[in-house]
């Protein structure tokens, strides 16, 4: 697949091709093509490789095996002006998608099952009792599917910016986040003194669905097709924001552990609140505050958010760092190869917890 969009550049489209030639060969070529800043340049490599399967792309000549496949994809968004290049006037389109049809709905893609079954329990309430996972999945139909995804999926969208895109991206999120909430020990309903936890946590997952199929995605669309316009680019849109996420939700690692988002510790749910103090107590730990539990992040020094956010990485752990341009190296690597000092690499004293923590402390300062 090769998007083109925006002021995309053609030598790297050239390398890419180049380096794909041999896959080519019994492959075919996905364009996906968006907005772009000079539709004279995209019209003139796309009428070479179509018709000529070779163009010189500035420094790099290109050629595509006689036989291989090309599909274009076309952004058919309101404002879209692709079909005004001169080469596309001459072509027919096999399929023209205006806007998503709920009705062909292909049930069976990967994670569409799962996500609505999934849904369907939070919908009625079997969530709280009841662990949900891949064994106990109910076979649901086009149009139940369709209803409980549309329910969480529309609101607060754009229509005329609704993909199937978009909606593989959201399948493809919440399947990972209600797969992380059914593994985890710790969320099982028989695990859990207040079962309505169970539900306060699913509903902050739903909350948070603009995070990944609104916010991001339909902004950078917007923001691609800015190009032709006079309006400025403001990417920071495109990009989740504090100041614009949830009060509070929660992810989960590779290993299905999760990871609560707050803004602040009173945005955490009762329950959630009541089931730290009970493990809390368990460990003889009876006077653990709430401030412990759930810290104020605001509050935090410098220090001590940079230890807590690279505890989510292995980044500042096993490597040597370079104090200066902040380079990664080997662990036993001394110099530094990028800084002309060669200043010397600073790496944690040994593996054991107190020691990352100060080494961590040391880049942080």
């Amino acid at each position: 697949k090769f998007p083109i969009y925006g002021d995309f550049d053609i030598d790297t489209l050239a390398e890419r091709l180049c380096s794909k030639y041999s896959q080519l060969e019994t492959g075919a070529i996905h364009l996906d093509i968006g907005t772009t800043a000079n539709s004279q340049e995209l019209n003139e490599v796309l009428y070479c490789l179509l018709l000529f399967r070779n163009f010189r792309f500035g420094q790099v000549a290109v050629s595509i095996p006689t036989t291989t496949m090309i599909y274009i994809e076309l952004d058919a968004s309101p404002d879209a002006t692709l079909n005004q290049l001169p080469l596309f006037q001459y072509i027919t389109p096999s399929a023209v998608v205006e806007k998503v049809d709920w009705t062909t709905l292909n049930i069976e893609y990967g994670g569409i099952q799962a996500v609505a079954n999934y849904l369907q329990t939070i919908e009625n309430k079997t969530i709280i009792t009841q662990n949900i996972n891949s064994s106990n999945f109910k076979k649901l139909d086009a149009m139940t599917c369709s209803r409980l995804i549309q329910a969480i999926f529309l609101p607060n969208k754009d229509a005329d910016y609704i993909t199937w895109t978009q909606l593989s991206i959201f399948v493809a999120v919440f399947h990972r986040l209600f797969t992380g909430f059914s593994s985890n020990v710790y969320f099982g309903a028989e695990s859990l003194p207040e079962p309505k936890l169970r539900m306060d946590l699913a509903q902050a997952l739903i909350q948070s669905s603009n995070l990944f199929t609104s916010l991001s995605v339909e902004n950078v669309r917007k923001q691609q097709r800015s190009v032709t316009s006079d309006e400025p680019m403001k990417f920071s849109d495109a990009i989740v924001q504090w100041d614009k996420i949830q009060p509070f939700t929660l992810a989960f690692t590779a290993s299905n552990d999760p990871l609560f988002i707050y803004k602040k510790p009173t945005d955490v749910p009762q329950a959630l609140v009541k089931y730290f103090k009970l493990y809390y107590n368990a460990c003889g730990q009876n006077l653990v505050g709430l401030s412990t539990m759930f810290p104020d992040y605001n509050n935090l020094s410098h220090s001590d958010f940079f230890v807590k956010s690279a505890s989510l990485s292995y980044k500042y752990f096993n490597k040597s760092i370079c104090p200066k341009c902040f380079g990664q190296y080997d662990f036993k690597q001394v110099e530094c190869n990028k800084c002309a000092s060669k200043d010397l690499l600073i790496r944690p004293k040994s593996f054991g917890s107190k020691d990352i923590e100060i080494f961590q402390r040391d880049i942080a300062t």
